[in-house]
């Protein structure tokens, strides 16, 4: 009986290592890495507050000053009667136009549209009504404080005089 030996020669290869994987590897961490921050931004975002309603934002009171508080940028649009906003309005800076007034869509049209504007009255009612006529006018990023100040004042939030 022969017993034969197993072949134990070196292996030969054909094809060159595939010295990509690794580089492969890191693209797809650096990758996944990239796209997991986007997704924490937006969520850190305004987008992270409220529902949006045909292209408006729509938050409630407290969502609306964490808002105010953690994107000074956003601008406020006020839209009740002097009277009523000299009784008190939720930030200094705060634009007051009087939905009621002749003039209203005329100075409406003198705001930046490309900033982002929280609208709110003392319900709701107005600025609900002033939401289509901004948006017809071409405002890009339009934030409607449901309730208005109201619902603001019913969270304990405080009113600047």
């Amino acid at each position: 009986m022969i017993i034969s030996k197993p072949d134990i020669s070196p292996v030969t290869r054909t094809r060159p290592l595939n010295r990509t994987r690794p580089v492969n590897h890191i693209w797809a961490v650096l990758i996944t890495a990239l796209l997991c921050h986007s997704v924490f931004a937006m969520e850190s975002g305004i987008e992270a507050f409220g529902t949006e309603r045909d292209g408006v934002r729509h938050v409630i009171a407290a969502e609306a000053a964490e808002i105010l508080q953690k994107h000074p940028s956003v601008k406020v649009l006020d839209v009740r009667t002097g009277v009523e906003y000299n009784r008190g309005h939720i930030t200094d800076d705060a634009v007051n136009l009087n939905y009621y007034s002749f003039s209203f869509k005329k100075q409406l049209e003198e705001l930046d549209k490309n900033t982002t504007w929280l609208v709110h009255c003392r319900t709701g009612v107005r600025s609900g009504k002033s939401l289509p006529i901004m948006k017809s006018m071409g405002f890009s990023s339009i934030i409607h404080l449901d309730g208005g100040t109201s619902a603001w004042t019913k969270e304990g939030l405080p009113l600047k005089k």
